[in-house]
């Protein structure tokens, strides 16, 4: 594959208008390269891998643009569910082998025509097999398998598997399919951690091609990513290195480009002084005025360093839950299982309150979900003991909340329609003032339609519709999936300040362990606390684990 080059073009606005997103940008994505596109929800990354995978990005030079060479596939979405099996539909995905395939079914009608075809047919199926080898429907188990499909679900009809699952089939038929340049919008969002590092692992060491992903978490980026591109300002800035560098490199050119500023603004007064003195004395002979001019002439020399341009910070300010001196919820010798034959945990022990930040860890289907349902009184255990004190306030926050927004409400309308209050002026005051602690004040924010703002903006109004309550225990199932860095830092920091309990449920590795004091993995029906000299020496114990296979 040839490089990518996009020199010199534009990415209009897709949302009603307004200036074009992209504005003479240039690009070019490197062979063999993985870049990390970065910049704020809603800045246009996933408008610009949408018009990249559809080749709609016109550029000025003739070499410019996406190669026709180039095959190209854009993961975003999930599959629509139909009669193939997981499996079937990872085969099917594979366009080289396929059209292959179908060129040499067809060699007996159409001996004479296709003879050429066929030669080139039968030479890209030897390349293929040589590197994949003949039967390719292990490489698609395999695929499914790291990405935590069960033989039974490999074969069932996808029209049987939940959103995430079909979200999941759709990502191994990208890493089946192998392209030459493969887009990724928020692989991680529908993976549990284990799928997350088996994914990590997957494209540094076998895919080969050209990797562009968009995503919100930190470790993954650092893992995968060759370069850094930062969409910001109408362009798009490349980088060498993974995110820690980046951000070590965005931090150090904005102090050279303070110092450098500082340095131009005092020649620039002191060549202004110079001349304002001398005018004001009076010295107009010949010499005086031809020093005048000299300074002057120095002083329109003067280039313009613009002002370091500081991004608006993201701050989230949880309330104080007050004081709650007994423990919230206490588990003991819990089991449970839908049925006899199902128990998915048995001799659970678990204690919480106020000073927990509690991390559940696990594959999909371990009993996460179900342990947080014990925990806040959606299911009863079959034998123990939940005990969940009734004048604890909890509040939880499902992975899918974000989806039962109204779309055509707002921030504030939807505040006001959930604590109506007395509807006053008074109460519709307060409520914009509290928006405010999630990022969502000012004139606009408040009023806009919800289905025009971003993930990261939704999400915000989710945390402040279940902080309203000052509850003393937050429960937040993936809460990163719709964040961005700058976002997920804000929550990192609003956790650490928070007052109250936290239970988490996340794959994101720097959001673990940087707010959890209790790392729990449930696997084989036990929860069993992660033991090591940290937190963070435990959780990467943990990791080579799942990597080696021994979880």
């Amino acid at each position: 594959m040839r490089d990518v080059r996009l020199l010199n073009f534009e990415l209009p606005n897709l949302r009603g208008g307004g200036p074009n997103l992209l504005s003479g940008a240039n690009l070019i994505l490197a062979r063999g390269r993985r870049y990390g596109l970065m910049g704020r929800n809603g800045c246009g990354k996933t408008t610009f891998l949408t018009a990249l995978s559809q080749r709609k990005i016109d550029c000025d030079e003739d070499d410019g643009g996406v190669p026709t060479t180039v095959r190209m596939l854009l993961v975003r979405q999930e599959i629509i569910g139909n009669d193939w099996s997981a499996v079937d539909t990872v085969l099917k995905s594979d366009v080289k082998r396929e059209s292959s395939a179908e060129i040499e079914a067809n060699k007996e009608e159409r001996r004479k025509k296709l003879r050429q075809q066929l030669v080139g047919a039968h030479n890209r199926l030897s390349e293929i097999e040589s590197v994949e080898g003949g039967d390719p429907e292990p490489r698609a188990r395999k695929v499914l398998a790291g990405l935590g499909f069960t033989p039974e679900m490999q074969d069932k009809p996808t029209s049987a598997l939940s959103g995430g699952w079909r979200m999941r089939v759709s990502l191994s038929c990208a890493l089946f399919a192998n392209p030459s340049l493969l887009l990724l919008d928020e692989p991680t969002n529908h993976l549990d951690l284990e799928a997350v590092l088996w994914l990590e692992r997957y494209l540094t060491k076998t895919f080969t091609g050209t990797l562009v992903v968009v995503s919100h978490d930190r470790c993954f980026l650092d893992e995968v990513v060759t370069d850094v591109v930062h969409f910001h300002g109408s362009t798009l800035t490349t980088y060498k290195g993974d995110i820690s560098n980046y951000e070590s490199v965005l931090i150090e050119n904005k102090i050279r480009q303070s110092r450098q500023r500082e340095q131009q603004e005092a020649k620039r007064a002191h060549l202004q002084k110079y001349i304002d003195l001398h005018a004001q004395a009076g010295e107009n002979g010949v010499k005086a005025s031809r020093q005048r001019k000299s300074k002057q002439k120095k002083l329109d020399k003067i280039g313009e360093i613009e002002e370091v341009e500081e991004e608006e910070e993201v701050v989230l300010i949880f309330p104080d839950p007050g004081s709650f001196d007994k423990e919230m919820i206490q588990l003991e010798q819990v089991k449970f299982g839908y049925n006899e034959n199902d128990i998915l945990l048995e001799d659970v022990d678990l204690t919480i309150d106020l000073t927990s930040r509690v991390a559940l860890l696990g594959r999909n289907g371990c009993g996460k979900s179900t342990l947080v349902k014990l925990c806040v009184g959606g299911l009863k255990p079959v034998s123990g003991e939940a005990k969940i004190n009734p004048q604890c306030k909890i509040e939880y926050l499902a992975q899918h909340q974000l989806e039962q927004l109204d779309p055509d409400g707002t921030p504030l309308s939807t505040m006001v329609d959930r604590y109506p209050g007395d509807r006053s002026n008074t109460h519709i005051g307060e409520l914009r003032r509290y928006l405010a602690n999630f990022g969502l004040g000012g004139m606009v924010l408040p009023v806009q339609l919800i289905h025009t703002m971003s993930g990261g903006q939704k999400c915000r109004l989710c945390l402040a519709l279940a902080m309203y309550r000052k509850p003393h225990l937050l429960v937040l199932d993936e809460p990163t999936n719709h964040l961005d860095l700058e976002t997920t830092a804000a929550l990192i920091e609003a956790i650490r300040n928070f007052r109250g309990g936290v239970l988490l449920v996340s794959h994101d590795q720097h959001l673990l362990t940087s707010v959890c004091n209790t790392l729990l993995v449930v696997e084989n029906r036990k929860v069993q606390v992660l033991q090591g000299s940290s937190n963070k020496a435990a959780f990467e114990a943990y990791k080579k684990a799942v990597v080696s296979g021994k979880r």
